[in-house]
């Protein structure tokens, strides 16, 4: 081999090993972006999780208080009802 092939072929592995290199760090780029996204994801998937699980906890208040307003409603109807009962009573009784 002559001294001007041997510094070619050097140079040519010199060469090999930075692809090499930069193949190396762009896959490490691609995995890092690709674990970045991932934690992302999870992150996103939680929030929508714990969102929609406080969307249940407020239906079932909303329906609770439903509920009590309705339950209120009537015991007002019923008040309201036996006051009519009771003030008709006593205009009928006789005055003295």
């Amino acid at each position: 081999m002559s001294p001007e092939q041997h510094v070619e072929d050097l140079r040519d592995s010199s060469v090999h090993d930075k692809i090499n290199q930069f193949n190396t760090l762009a896959m490490q780029s691609k995995q890092l972006e690709r674990k970045t996204a991932d934690a992302a994801l999870k992150r996103a998937m939680l929030g929508r999780e714990e969102a929609e699980a406080e969307m249940r906890r407020y239906r079932d208040e909303c329906r609770a208080l439903r509920k009590q307003v309705e339950e209120g409603k009537e015991r007002e109807r019923k008040v309201g009802e036996r006051l009519e009962t009771v003030m008709v009573r006593a205009q009928s009784l006789p005055r003295g």
